[in-house]
């Protein structure tokens, strides 16, 4: 093996003490390691990165000081900083190979302080084999940019006392009285608020155990690496830094399911967006997609806000507006299935909610497909009802909906 030059390592400690400067670590570094390298901090952010000139590597070069790292990239952290936490009383300098992500090979040196882990340094294998690489020369760069990491943090926790769990409450709290105070908060904790985000929001109320709020928050935090959680108003918000995708990655999203059913919570989630300064209102969207569904009676461990926009509309008529905007025809079917104890409101809910499938109007309502079939003739020859014209159909529909809503309400006053 090849060690690093006396120059190169004494350069690397004088940068180290005497300029304290991040990046011209990263440049003293590139001549002890011999391969280009990127320093992200522990919120998957890119905070230092050597020149990418006559880099092939496609991932590599989409990668920008002040960038949030891939997804998928931020998954693969994740976890290794994970593994390396719980495994602190053997760890030496724990280092993760990654042959696959791209079209070179990867190091990946998560960088750690008193059991507390303030980043990663990455090598990209282009220029000289990582192997031949001895391990001391790895330990040096680690270890200077470690010293460089935590003098940083410190600095930052004394001057301003900022986290971007901070920041995240005062915006959703109103404390900002303008946008540009916001970006200056943002940029001094390396958020760039250049990104898709949503907000996934859940009623705390009947969940009080401070223990078991902590054990919610990590596990939520290792589902949504880029993520950060905040307790607000008996809820928890999650904010979901999800880079370029507007869309929860399907692993993730069967992952907050297991956890959500697994604490009887519901969470809601927001529509995506990518102004940062709005969460606000998108959090109000989480809230109120949860709110809905509850009163439904939905018990999906997940909802979205998309999924419940017409009903929140419908749901917006004050209780004594409603009956004015209800069809003739849905009226009479009402009064018929109050009358004899029917079901042909709910029948003809399920029926055009479905698109008009038989098969899923009877899976919803437990009955045979010739059932629907019988119940549809019915309607037709004790109401009039139609089929075909989209105005009828969607006026039907509202209509249907507007009395599930009254009666749920009537039920809840009546309980």
């Amino acid at each position: 093996m090849e060690h690093a030059t006396d120059d190169a390592v004494v350069k690397l400690l004088n940068t180290l003490f005497f300029s304290a400067n991040l990046e011209q670590l990263v440049n003293c570094s590139i001549d002890i390691v011999k391969n280009p390298i990127v320093v992200y901090d522990a919120g998957y952010f890119c905070i230092a990165q050597s020149d990418t000139r006559g880099i092939d590597d496609p991932f590599w070069v989409l990668g920008k000081v002040g960038s949030n790292c891939l997804y998928e990239f931020a998954t693969i952290l994740s976890h290794l900083g994970t593994k390396l936490l719980q495994d602190s009383g053997s760890r030496e300098l724990l280092y993760y190979d990654i042959e696959n992500f791209s079209t070179h090979r990867r190091r990946i040196i998560p960088l750690v302080f008193s059991d507390e882990l303030l980043g990663f340094l990455i090598v990209l294998e282009l220029r000289h084999p990582l192997d031949d690489i001895p391990e001391a020369d790895y330990r040096i760069v680690a270890g200077a940019m470690v010293k460089e990491l935590s003098a940083e943090q410190k600095m930052l926790n004394y001057r301003r006392g900022d986290t971007q769990k901070k920041v995240i409450l005062d915006l959703m709290q109103g404390n900002f009285n303008s946008r540009d105070i916001f970006q200056l908060r943002l940029r001094s904790l390396k958020i760039t608020g250049k990104s898709t985000y949503c907000i996934i929001s859940a009623n705390m109320s009947d969940f009080h155990l401070e223990s078991r709020y902590n054990y919610l928050e990590a596990l939520l935090e290792s589902i949504f690496p880029r993520a950060w959680t905040v307790l607000m108003q008996n809820h928890f918000l999650l904010l979901v830094d999800c880079a370029l995708a507007a869309q929860l990655p399907g692993e993730s999203l069967e992952n907050l399911k297991s956890v959500m059913a697994a604490t009887g919570l519901q969470a809601g989630v927001s529509d995506f967006f990518s102004d940062l300064f709005k969460a606000p209102q998108y959090w109000q969207q989480a809230i109120l997609a949860a709110g809905m569904a509850k009163k439904l009676g939905h018990h999906s461990p997940v909802v979205f806000f998309d999924s419940y926009k017409l009903w929140l509309c419908v749901d917006s008529l004050s209780p004594q507006s409603r009956g004015a905007y209800i069809s003739t025809l849905v009226k009479k079917m009402h009064e018929h299935d109050v009358a004899n104890g029917s079901q042909y409101v709910e029948t003809l809910y399920h029926y055009l909610s479905s698109g008009k499938s038989l098969i899923k109007t009877g899976e919803a309502l437990h009955l045979h497909r010739n059932t629907i079939v019988y119940r549809l003739e019915r309607m037709k020859a004790l109401f009039g009802l139609e089929s075909g014209e989209s105005y009828d159909d969607l006026q039907n529909y509202l209509s249907c909906m507007l009395l599930i809503l009254s009666e749920i309400e009537s039920g809840e006053q009546e309980a």
